[in-house]
């Protein structure tokens, strides 16, 4: 029987480290899950981050490495032993401190005094540089953002469901994690969530100037949350099907549907994948030159990205590099 590979997460540490439901996928073969107050479902998370430490807690002969890797907000714990032996290797090998990348499998463990302890079983790690880290940072601080947003609309709601919220823009796993997060957890604050995401931006803005976050910034300053309606206006026509007319009554031409962009996307990520010779994944850099040439805008390429990573079309099997579920 032929099972598809769990999408890997992108949360920061905190919202980790605070998860504290464990959850079984329906059917015989389906893997466990834990849920995060924000509602993301993960079995499979990526991170990145500063590794601090590698600690080898049994012996020579049957090493079991303990890891931990910090993104500023709080810190991941490794772990890899006889079971994982190839993972073991690289953590009794690498230098630290220094940046990484993780793929892993999430762990969870009930101790006796109650509650749920989470950690990683790396399936990669990879040392990168400092900028492939601010990517992460911003890319798993807006998507951190995005869920806050659905699980404050779905507050909102008299009867809250997934559709009403998909209704509204939101992505089938942002609309289904928020309904997971209230099912779990009920009314949480998500002030500190939030608080975590504009300062892990803040690092990366301090250098790079990144314009299309500046409104994290604003809305620290005035201590209040946006939609992503007020925040991201063209979040409203995501889907191209922006409802404007004409004065005289007659509908402008919306352009292309969300779907044909996606479609562009997942061919522009095949082809680029396919001329690689070492067939390791399509470079981030060789898929916005195409998209280029295709007539779309970075701005728009990463939007549309950003939507195939969270309804699980495509992955990073290593950092910088994109192949097709």
């Amino acid at each position: 029987m032929s099972i598809g590979r769990e999408r890997a997460h992108r949360v920061f540490a905190e919202e980790f480290n605070r998860s504290n439901i464990r959850t079984r996928g329906e059917g015989e073969y389906s893997p466990n899950y834990v849920i995060s107050p924000l509602g993301s479902k993960m079995n499979r998370i990526y991170l990145c981050g500063v590794l601090i430490d590698v600690e080898n807690r049994g012996s020579d002969e049957e090493p079991f490495f303990r890891a931990k890797v910090s993104d500023t907000t709080g810190t991941f714990y490794l772990t890899a032993g006889q079971f994982n032996p190839n993972m073991a290797t690289t953590l009794s090998d690498i230098d630290f401190p220094s940046y990484v990348a993780v793929m892993g499998k999430v762990r969870s463990f009930e101790p006796e005094g109650g509650g749920l302890l989470v950690s990683i079983s790396p399936e990669m790690i990879k040392t990168i540089d400092q900028k492939a880290r601010d990517y992460w940072f911003v890319k798993t601080a807006k998507t951190t953002v995005r869920r806050i947003e659905a699980y404050r609309e779905a507050l909102k709601m008299h009867q809250p469901s997934a559709e009403e919220l998909n209704n509204l823009g939101f992505t089938k796993a942002e609309s289904e994690g928020a309904m997971l997060a209230l099912e779990y957890y009920g009314e949480i604050d998500t002030t500190p969530f939030f608080k975590n995401s504009v300062s892990a931006l803040s690092t990366v803005l301090k250098k790079d100037g990144i314009s299309d976050l500046e409104a994290f910034q604003d809305m620290k300053e005035k201590d209040e949350y946006m939609t992503s309606f007020e925040t991201y206006p063209s979040d409203n026509t995501r889907d191209g099907s922006d409802s404007k007319t004409e004065e005289d009554g007659s509908e402008e031409d919306a352009g292309p549907t969300k779907e044909e962009l996606e479609n562009l996307v997942l061919k522009i990520i095949k082809d680029v994948d396919q001329q690689d010779q070492e067939k390791d994944g399509a470079s981030w850099d060789e898929i916005v030159t195409e998209g280029l040439n295709n007539g779309l805008n970075k701005e728009t390429l990463s939007q549309i990205m950003e939507d195939l990573y969270n309804n699980g079309s495509i992955f990073e099997p290593i950092v910088g590099r994109i192949k097709l579920v």
